[in-house]
């Protein structure tokens, strides 16, 4: 797999949980079925094919792995949402297919690049600029 995700290719990334209680690091989050979903080119949000797991143990990394039809062609965003409503914050992950890359309407051979969101409680929001 590619270090930036490819339209139509299988990715995987990391990411961190952060708590509802204190905004610290989850080491050990309880994930579910429901608790992380995909939308992927704008559809609707559905669970995804694999469950993300803390890889290694305790160490607070979640690691997703999507397949290459939940990467899509045009965009995807993944959201964390806790199910049970009290473990940690929400978060969403998105990517966009540039245009200048090929992508942007069914390219198989662009780079998905562009912005990052992540909502972490309803007051704040960080966002990072993905660097080439």
């Amino acid at each position: 797999m590619a270090n930036k995700p490819i339209a139509g290719e299988a990715f995987a990334f990391t990411i961190s949980l952060l708590s509802q209680t204190n905004g610290e690091i989850l080491t050990n989050p309880t994930l579910a079925t429901g608790d992380v979903k995909i939308s992927t080119d704008g559809g609707a949000l559905t669970n995804l094919a694999t469950l993300p797991a803390v890889t290694p143990a305790g160490s607070g990394i979640v690691e997703v792995n999507l397949t290459s039809a939940e990467v899509g062609s045009e965009h995807f965003t993944v959201a964390f949402i806790d199910a049970a409503g009290a473990e940690w914050k929400t978060v969403y992950y998105h990517e966009v297919i540039s245009a200048a890359q090929g992508g942007g309407g069914g390219g198989t051979t662009g780079f998905l690049d562009g912005h990052i969101t992540m909502v972490v409680d309803s007051s704040s929001v960080i966002e990072m600029e993905v660097v080439e």
